[in-house]
């Protein structure tokens, strides 16, 4: 018997050939064959979403909502046509599950996204939380309204697969239908009684330090980190300053696969529509803190506005339940990013908090067998969801936060005896205020112990 990830390669390599067969017979290239060849067996393979093909109800079997000759809308009037492609529903418990939209080939995902008001109009018709607009290579996956997830060809599609079967996989999806009343994602609030351990630092004069086959340049008190992925492409976290930009330019990045805005600041504004003149065009999807209301915040105006020009794809830093949520895969399947806060609870704590606070982000990075936990400036919220992953795996916390000491002390006792924590850059005055003494353990700096080092 061949071992499933044989198996799923298997799946993925048919699925590329018959995709390879369309471009070379663009007669025979519609959204017919494209659903016929690709998009059913995608939603009903087993090893991919698993649903089952009595689970798919066809357009032409679809029935109208009853209640809709006799809404605000359409009272007295019969709509022409309002029924998607395909409804995703449980045979056996009856409810609609996912709402499937498909189209002919598509130049790119913008143009895919495009028909984005079909799929939202018939996610309300049919009271569906999810919705999938595709083309059979490129897959956009809508959460309400909002571009929960995108898939710009099949092997992004399965990189990310595990991500896709917990989202809108029947298996999935069905125990939390069954547990909790909905098909959408669940906010589990964890326990608060974490265990403390003794934890290494380690300093990395040169700003640079290598993650596998990556590396993680960091601008120091700038607060921006640079991942280089090689092909002149990067990552920027933490926002955008003059000093990353010039930074981006001496190594010769063309193109920005990912940029991450944790941070509603008003400063930041200037630094990140630098960066996204200088790479017009050349941008993959930006992820911008959620933590206060889109009304209020100065950066996502700005945002929202480039996003109109640009059609830039924008997301919330928002991990919706326990489940890291991948936010990057390398072409290679090398490294991946993934998200692990703020949760959306914690962003709403945020919102509606009668005095400003920020909901931190974290992400961890994943390359070649290592796993290393990227905190930006966190707050007591974050760091309890922090010190709790913290007992789950071996990993390298890279560059404490910079900005509170009290934090960054309680992140270093709750480190593993296996984790290194890594100063990335100059002037991290937090990390400055700790020393490892002859036992590996992280000790507090004396002004003392400053005066003679």
């Amino acid at each position: 018997m061949k071992q499933p990830s044989t198996n799923l390669d298997a799946v993925f390599d048919d699925l590329k050939r018959r995709l390879d067969a369309l471009g070379k017979n663009p007669a025979h290239d519609n959204e017919a064959t494209r659903h016929d060849r690709l998009i059913v067996p995608v939603l009903t393979h087993p090893l991919l979403l698993g649903w089952d093909l009595n689970d798919l109800v066809g357009q032409a079997s679809i029935t109208l909502p009853s209640q809709l000759l006799d809404s605000h809308i359409f009272r007295g009037a019969e709509p022409k046509f309002r029924k998607p492609d395909i409804l995703v529903t449980s045979s056996a418990f009856q409810f609609n599950a996912l709402v499937v939209e498909e189209k002919e080939g598509q130049a790119n995902i913008g143009d895919l996204n495009g028909y984005r008001f079909q799929l939202h109009e018939y996610q309300s018709l049919y009271e569906c939380v999810w919705g999938l607009l595709t083309d059979g290579e490129r897959w956009i996956l809508k959460k309400g309204f909002e571009s929960y997830h995108t898939f710009d060809s099949l092997d992004a599609l399965k990189a990310g697969l595990g991500d896709l079967q917990h989202w809108i996989g029947k298996q999935s999806l069905l125990e939390r239908k069954l547990a909790h009343g909905t098909c959408d994602l669940v906010i589990i609030v964890p326990s608060s009684g974490y265990g403390s351990f003794g934890g290494t630092v380690r300093d990395v004069t040169g700003g640079e330090f290598t993650l596998g086959n990556r590396d993680l340049l960091d601008l120091g008190q700038a607060r921006s980190t640079i991942l280089m992925l090689g092909d002149r492409r990067a990552i920027v976290l933490n926002g955008a300053t003059q000093s990353a930009i010039s930074e981006l330019r001496q190594f010769g990045i063309r193109r920005l696969e990912l940029i991450m805005i944790d941070s509603n600041d008003r400063d930041h504004v200037p630094g990140m529509k630098r960066l996204l003149d200088e790479y017009r065009h050349q941008i993959g999807r930006i992820y911008v803190s959620a933590d206060r209301p889109a009304s209020s915040s100065s950066i996502f105006a700005m945002l929202a506005e480039r996003h109109h020009r640009d059609n830039l794809e924008l997301y919330r830093i928002e991990n919706a339940d326990e489940h890291p949520r991948v936010i990057y895969n390398a072409p290679d399947s090398q490294l991946q990013l993934s998200l692990i806060a703020p949760s959306m609870l914690e962003n709403m704590h945020a919102m509606l908090s009668p005095h400003r606070q920020e909901a931190s982000t974290i992400v961890t990075l994943r390359n070649a067998g290592q796993r290393f936990v990227v905190p930006d400036h966190s707050c007591s919220a974050a760091m309890a969801t922090l010190t709790k992953k913290m007992t789950e795996h071996d990993r390298t916390i890279v560059k404490l936060p910079q900005s509170d000491a009290t934090v960054a002390t309680n992140i270093i006792s709750c480190n593993s005896t296996s984790t290194d924590v890594v100063r990335l850059g100059r002037d991290n005055d937090t990390i400055d205020r700790y020393a490892v003494d002859m036992n590996g353990r992280v000790v507090p700096l004396t002004d003392a112990d400053r005066g003679n080092a």
